[in-house]
């Protein structure tokens, strides 16, 4: 993938996403800095760099730190029913930008939830390669993702919401509804585990402009190597 970057501007490799407006949240496993973990790399809990709310370990099953796993880079592990999230956060209207470094979840025809964020959701549903985003609303879409590494960007926008994958669209202007972001649950939510990989999560309080949209993504798109 290739993200045209104003030449003038901050490249991928210096750009700092907290230089975008309205970042909330950021989990970047590739930073050592923010990773707490066993002497047998679990990890007990991954600190927001926004310094609102850290991920940590939920049960007795912590997931696992993997050294350079993806384009060089640390990633976390979340296979066999693992699972990381916030203590409680005030509801935070929409809109929010999500960003994801992560493999999708298998799709199987079981319910995965990749997230939950307050209100907010992406899971698989009901059926093999059938997904759904949710905040009140439920609009779906069915397609596979493969289990690759992958960018997402999911907007939660009431019915102006979208869900591309490396920079590809998946749903265009959906309803999902007016609900908030709020406590994050990254891979797994009331039992139905998302079994994934996850890189690193932006969340920005607001939506993202195209020309913030194409450094971020080329940024994400260059340190993950996709």
């Amino acid at each position: 993938m290739s993200y045209l970057v104003n030449p003038y501007m901050v490249t991928a490799s210096g750009f700092d996403p907290d230089s975008i407006s309205g970042l909330g949240a950021h989990y970047d496993a590739s930073d050592s800095s923010t990773i707490t973990k066993t002497g047998a790399n679990l990890v007990t809990n991954w600190a927001d760099k926004k310094g609102s709310a850290d991920l940590v370990q939920v049960s007795a099953d912590a997931p696992l730190w993997v050294s350079a796993d993806q384009n060089g880079k640390d990633i976390i592990n979340f296979a066999s029913s693992k699972d990381m999230d916030t203590a409680s956060l005030s509801a935070i209207s929409q809109p929010q930008t999500w960003y994801w470094a992560l493999t999708a979840p298998v799709s199987d025809g079981g319910t995965r939830r990749p997230f939950l964020s307050g209100s907010q959701q992406c899971f698989t549903s009901g059926a093999t390669n059938s997904w759904g985003l949710w905040a009140g609303e439920e609009p779906k879409m069915t397609e596979d993702l493969g289990t690759s590494f992958q960018i997402w960007r999911i907007v939660y926008n009431s019915t102006s919401s979208f869900w591309y994958v490396d920079g590809v669209v998946k749903m265009n202007s959906v309803d999902v509804g007016t609900l908030s972001a709020g406590s994050l649950n990254v891979s797994g939510a009331y039992s139905n585990w998302a079994n994934n990989k996850v890189g690193e999560i932006l969340r920005y309080d607001a939506t993202v402009s195209s020309g913030d949209n194409t450094l971020i993504m080329d940024y994400l798109d260059t340190k993950w190597g996709l």
